[in-house]
């Protein structure tokens, strides 16, 4: 009775904070994809503003917009190092999923051909 005790007084809270943080980051990155946003015109040369919109998205998750932006902003400063930098990381963080969304594709096509002997697209 004390360890359940001890984990619901301890732990839950600390679940609860991780919650809270994680949601206040959200709010944080979108505000800063919002901000950036608007400083962002067809004839923004300045590579440092899609840098730092790229990473917001990146923080949020948005791996497409992200990559989207830190190539904007190496083709706008071919020397930006940092930009180079989180691009790699963006590619590196991508590939991880694009193999357990493949693999989760491939786990459902089996199950769908051991429930009904037919592979998916045929008749």
């Amino acid at each position: 009775m004390k360890k359940i005790t001890f984990l619901f007084v301890v732990l839950f809270p600390l679940a609860s904070l991780a919650q809270t943080t994680a949601g206040s980051d959200s709010t944080k990155y979108n505000s800063i994809v919002k901000y950036y946003s608007r400083l962002i015109t067809p004839q923004t040369t300045d590579a440092s503003v899609f840098f730092k919109r790229g990473d917001a998205y990146f923080n949020l998750g948005d791996y497409q917009n992200a990559l989207a932006d830190l190539n904007k902003a190496i083709a706008l400063n071919a020397n930006y190092e940092e930009a180079f930098f989180s691009r790699g990381r963006v590619r590196y963080t991508r590939v991880p999923l694009m193999i357990l969304r493949n693999q989760l594709l491939l786990n459902l096509i089996q199950v769908q051909l051991i429930i009904t002997g037919v592979y998916p697209g045929e008749s």
